[in-house]
């Protein structure tokens, strides 16, 4: 269970060299994953509600390294000392948060992407959507891999 796999990610980077800050920074990470997916009471964490939980974090990762990019891009010549390096201070958690979205990253499954699609897409006479949608996901069921139909719509426009 994917569940046991993040306690034993989080219990073997315990128990190894926490002096060094990203490690850390990934223990306090899992920690926190391990608490708002680990179920209550009598229920029963599936891999399913785990990858959510694990969504949810990558999203709230994205929304603030969204916010953390822009701030970097108003640096101007009118920015004091004090602006740039609280904007460098940001440059250090920005690299730990990519850090920290690369580690949630890898407990998802691969996602069915672009190029699988387009691999069906061509095999294709004409795009339906409806067809192009089934064939994509009965793809992606078959390879292991998570679908996404937001990215085959993506995909089928830029064709068209």
């Amino acid at each position: 269970m994917l569940l046991d796999q993040i306690k034993q990610d989080q219990l073997t980077l315990r128990k190894g060299d926490r002096s060094d800050p990203t490690v850390q920074m990934k223990i306090n990470a899992l920690t926190t994953l391990i608490g708002e997916a680990s179920p209550a009471g009598n229920q029963v964490a599936t891999d399913e509600s785990v990858q959510a939980v694990v969504r949810k974090f990558m999203k709230n990762l994205d929304e603030s390294l969204a916010v953390m990019v822009q701030r970097t891009k108003d640096i101007t010549e009118t920015s004091t000392n004090a602006d740039v390096m609280s904007i460098l201070q940001d440059d250090i958690r920005y690299t730990n948060m990519l850090i920290e979205r690369a580690m949630y990253a890898s407990y998802l499954p691969a996602v069915f992407d672009v190029a699988d699609i387009n691999k069906i897409l061509d095999t294709m006479p004409s795009i339906n959507i409806g067809a192009a949608m089934g064939a994509c996901k009965k793809a992606a069921i078959a390879s292991g891999k998570m679908f996404d139909g937001a990215l085959v719509q993506k995909a089928i426009k830029e064709r068209v």
